[in-house]
């Protein structure tokens, strides 16, 4: 079990909302899958729930968790990053299919 670092300047929810993370892209919590509680995250890192709530609610707007509601959080899908190859405007792209 990995431990936060108090005696840094970095935030406890953004160390814990690192450490989801990371076992997000690591394969650790599956798509799909519950994460552990609030109440367990607390027991578990020894954290206010304040700060566990911020840590979840920041993944939650970054996409890498949802919420449902009676049932809890989980781990959403990866999102599909792609490179944007060229931004046009509106008449540029009309301009090259008259051409």
């Amino acid at each position: 079990m990995r431990t936060f670092d108090k005696d840094v300047p970095v935030p406890l929810y953004y160390q814990l909302k690192e450490i989801i993370r990371e076992d997000i892209e690591r394969g650790r919590l599956s798509p799909g899958r519950s994460i552990p509680s609030e109440r367990e995250l607390v027991d578990r890192y020894n954290i206010s729930r304040m700060t566990v709530r911020q840590a979840i609610s920041e993944l939650v707007v970054e996409g890498y968790l949802y919420r449902q509601r009676g049932k809890g959080t989980f781990v959403a899908e990866p999102k599909i990053k792609q490179k944007l190859l060229r931004l046009r405007g509106y008449f540029a792209q009309c301009f090259l299919f008259l051409f």
